[in-house]
């Protein structure tokens, strides 16, 4: 029965933030169905863990739509506003604050869903209290801030006491929760710098997964200062790169799932580069020819063909190159593992003894590709 019930709740939550992305925000439809769905399976196979919870809570403020209106705020700032809209224009003041605590809790008690061990445990405790101790002011300061209108919090917490008088507006405690998400991740960066083992894997993920996110968003941000509009083309990289957040923390906390991010994290990288470079040599080849054979009926064709032609020539070679220098930085293992390997099959040339060949082909293995256990099977001669 309690499985039951568990599984009727996060269907439920689900169920919600579906409905309310549909009628409300089809852009957040992506991140938040990836949100929910990866917590809703977390909850049900590791009900204990929190981070499957949170990740449902994410989901749901990720769905949640606009819920005051022009009228609503005009009417509780005049102090006319009903029961519904005055709780309506108060909620929309600090649910968005409380979903970047949300996150910052994702990033402080991942992957075990509890507090880390050792000095990480005080660290956490003083990041998540000031997170909360931020979100309580601006839900109940004096003075709150919705839709760029300051108004006079209908809920305020003994507005009257003298600390009130430091911060009377609770919307300029965004920047200092600001701060505290940004202290929150580094810190999980710096984690993972520390960690080893299993650990430092599933950090790895997601560390991997925020600082492509926060590529993406630094990019819509300059996009979107360049070209004026905010709801534009360069803020399409953060909604494909926003679902990789839960995928990488569902692959993580399934440990026995967890793949070697190092060999996928090259990959990406590497074919990245190369599908730019050959992009760039297309286009420049492209007009290069267009503009001298101009004259020509035909030259537009002759320069698409060049142009192919030398994308075809270059792609192998450019992808050796890079393909090295990216597992240089972020594929260590491979790296190191190729030249180990030639210098092995060079010794192998020369090499008579059986039991040093053993001895040499249980090192270059443990050193290389590091496995479970190992064993050595030699096929004896027949007389």
């Amino acid at each position: 029965m309690e499985r039951i019930g568990r599984v009727g709740l996060v269907a439920g939550v689900s169920a919600v933030v579906g409905w309310t992305v549909l009628t409300a925000n089809p852009v957040a439809f992506v991140s938040a169905v990836a949100y929910g769905a990866v917590g809703t399976l977390l909850a049900i196979r590791r009900p204990r863990n929190v981070i499957g919870w949170l990740l449902i809570a994410l989901a749901v403020l990720l769905a949640k739509p606009e819920l005051e209106s022009a009228d609503d705020v005009r009417a509780v700032a005049a102090g006319t506003g009903s029961a519904v809209s005055t709780l309506v224009v108060w909620l929309e003041a600090w649910l968005g604050a409380l979903g970047y605590m949300t996150f910052l809790a994702l990033a402080v008690l991942f992957p075990s869903g509890r507090l880390p061990e050792g000095p990480w445990r005080t660290r956490a405790i003083v990041t998540l209290g000031a997170a909360v101790v931020l979100v309580t002011a601006m839900a109940f300061a004096p003075t709150i801030r919705v839709a760029e209108t300051d108004l006079r919090n209908p809920l305020a917490l003994v507005p009257g006491l003298p600390i009130w008088r430091l911060v009377p507006n609770g919307g300029y405690l965004f920047l200092p929760l600001l701060g505290v998400v940004a202290a929150g991740v580094v810190s999980l960066v710096v984690r993972h710098r520390q960690a080893s083992g299993i650990l430092r894997q599933q950090l790895r993920w997601l560390v991997t997964a925020i600082l492509f996110l926060l590529g993406a968003l630094a990019f819509g941000l300059v996009g979107s200062g360049v070209t004026g509009t905010v709801n534009s083309w360069p803020w399409l990289p953060t909604i494909v790169v926003h679902p990789t957040v839960p995928i990488a923390i569902g692959i993580a906390v399934f440990r026995h799932r967890l793949y070697d991010i190092d060999r996928i994290l090259s990959r990406t990288i590497a074919y990245g580069i190369v599908s730019a470079i050959l992009a760039i040599v297309f286009g420049g080849v492209i007009v290069l020819l267009s503009a001298v054979l101009a004259p020509f009926t035909q030259g537009q064709t002759i320069a698409v063909a060049a142009s192919t032609l030398a994308a075809f020539a270059i792609f192998q070679p450019v992808l050796v190159r890079v393909r090295r220098a990216v597992d240089r930085r972020f594929n260590r293992a491979r790296y190191e593992a190729e030249p180990a390997v030639a210098a092995f099959s060079a010794r192998l040339r020369d090499e008579v003894d059986i039991a040093a060949v053993s001895r040499d082909l249980h090192a270059i293995v443990e050193d290389t590709v590091h496995p479970a256990s190992l064993g050595l099977w030699i096929r004896q001669a027949k007389n």
